[in-house]
């Protein structure tokens, strides 16, 4: 091999060690992120439902709802459960 062969080689190398070592290392006790445990509920009008928070450590929630006609938003002793009533016929997001 040639002088210019062998640095091209050494050099190849050495990129290639740089750029598996810039790499993230994937961390497994990664948080899991906060959301919600249900993605869909149907509530009649009168009837009431429990909606919580999943993974959520010491963060505080604050509860929409798109339509306050529709759905009424009630909390609890906890932080992170709800209690949602069926005030009128319709469809509300819920978000936290």
């Amino acid at each position: 091999m040639t002088k210019k062969n062998i640095m091209r080689a050494s050099a190849a190398a050495l990129a290639f060690c740089l750029l598996a070592t810039a790499a993230p290392a994937i961390n497994a006790d990664a948080k899991a992120k906060p959301k919600l445990n249900k993605k869909k509920i149907t509530i009649k009008v009168g009837k009431t439902k429990k909606l919580k928070v999943k993974n959520l450590k010491g963060k505080k929630v604050k509860w929409k709802t798109s339509n306050k006609k529709v759905v009424k938003i009630k909390k609890t002793g906890k932080k992170t459960v709800v209690k949602l009533k069926g005030k009128k016929a319709g469809t509300a997001t819920i978000t936290a």
